[in-house]
This record gives structure tokens, sequence and C-alpha cells, in this order.
């Protein structure tokens, strides 16, 4: 890898804040590949790997976001004062090859990480894709998105704070078999 490259020049967004750039890092077993991991095979990290698959810690989850909520950013930007994070439909778009993680927390507590967002028609809903400790994967599971990056380094993200939108934790994939 030179400084030139992809990955060198990658922009990470979003309200997630780690301390270490390990903690942006994510494992097959969270983002939901244990199903085609083969351990028929000598390989570097086949123990830790298999340990994860045993025990994980985080998995791969949907978020329904709350209606109310994401109205409310919306309308944020046709009133006076302080505005949210604009939300693209259906699908946000950044300049640049950016990561996006905004913090996923349940009763203040950090908790995961979302990865991905946008409308779904279908569902009538906006939607996201992230990881979730384990033990709050439960269909149903009410969270907290952080949604924004108040301190973006980016000129192209506008000035805003960050809001709080509820959602709901559901599959990933959302349907398995959507006919």
């Amino acid at each position: 890898m030179t400084v030139e490259s992809l990955e060198a020049n990658y922009g990470i967004a979003g309200s997630f804040d780690a301390n270490d750039i390990s903690e942006y890092y994510l494992d097959p077993v969270a983002l939901g590949y244990e199903h085609i991991i083969d351990f028929d095979h000598d390989f570097i990290g086949k123990d830790a790997l298999r340990d994860k698959v045993e025990n994980p810690d985080r998995t791969r989850v949907s978020f329904i976001w709350n209606d109310e909520d994401v109205i409310d950013i919306y309308a944020s930007l046709f009133e006076p004062g302080e505005s949210h994070k604009y939300l693209e439909l259906p699908n946000p778009t950044v300049a640049g090859p950016v990561a996006h993680y905004d913090q996923i927390e349940k009763d203040g507590d950090p908790v995961g990480i979302l990865k991905e967002f946008g409308y779904l028609y279908p569902e009538r809903a906006m939607i996201g894709v992230g990881v979730i400790d384990v033990e709050l994967a439960e269909p149903g599971t009410e969270v907290t998105i952080i949604h924004g990056q108040e301190q973006s380094p980016r000129p192209s993200v506008e000035r805003h704070v960050n809001t709080e939108v509820r959602a709901t934790v559901q599959p990933s994939p959302l349907h398995k078999n959507r006919g």
C-alpha cells in the first residue's frame, strides 16, 4: 500500500469517534459472514476466528429508523436555528471514498455501529445496517442512532448538530425471501 492508494486516502464519516483505529475494524463474524468461513485448511488467525465464531461479541442487524425522528431531521432544514445532518434519499452520497460509522447506543451506552443507511421504498422507512452487541440483537430491541458528524473536517459536510434517532433492531438481511 502506498500513500496514493485508495485505502490510504479513505475518509471516515459519522458520529462514532474511536480512540484507536482498530475500533473501526469489523471481523467477518460481526459482519455476518461466518457461514462462508472454511476451517478445512490452515491460515493465519484460524484459532482466533474459530473462537469468534463460537463466542461472537457483535452481530450484523438492520435498524428501522423512527419515522418521527426522520421527519424532524428534514424539518430542521426549514426552521430557524441549528439543523441536523442532511439525509439524501434514497441513499446518501458522499464526495470521495468515505466509510460511514454512526454510533449506536442503548440507554446512553455505546453498543454498536451503523455502517450503511438509506430509504427503502417497499418498507416506506429509513433503514440502516450495522453491528450490535449480540445480547441486543433480538428483533424489536429499541436503540438510539447518533446521526451526524458535528466536527467534520470535510468541507462537503454542512454544519449541523448530531441528533438522536430512535431505531428498532431487525434481522439482516431484513427479508430473506422477498418475492
